[in-house]
């Protein structure tokens, strides 16, 4: 019987699609990349609305696009690319978000 230890794969990209990994940040729309800097930031689409003062599915219809252009499915997938991406360095940026 194998334990989950032995069958953990830690390559941190195993889920994440050959497409995720040629994409670029700067293949996202300003307000995608608005998306993903708030997603990698931990809020909620509820928050981000709130934030960029959107309705509930403009942000879902984004974060939809985002993902596609990403080549991820999941928001785990969208957190890990955005983090190998800078986005996580970019919390501490007061840069404005689009408008």
């Amino acid at each position: 019987m194998t334990s989950q230890l032995e069958t953990f794969d830690p390559a941190p990209d195993a889920h994440v699609t050959r497409l995720a990994a040629a994409v670029s940040a700067d293949d996202l729309s300003p307000r995608e990349r608005d998306m993903v800097r708030l997603i990698v930031a931990g809020m909620s689409n509820q928050e981000i609305a709130d934030t960029l003062y959107l309705s509930i599915n403009s942000v879902k219809t984004y974060i939809r696009s985002a993902y596609r252009r990403m080549g991820v499915e999941t928001r785990t997938q969208a957190v890990v690319w955005g983090v190998r991406r800078g986005f996580l360095d970019e919390l501490d940026d007061p840069a404005p978000l689009s408008a």
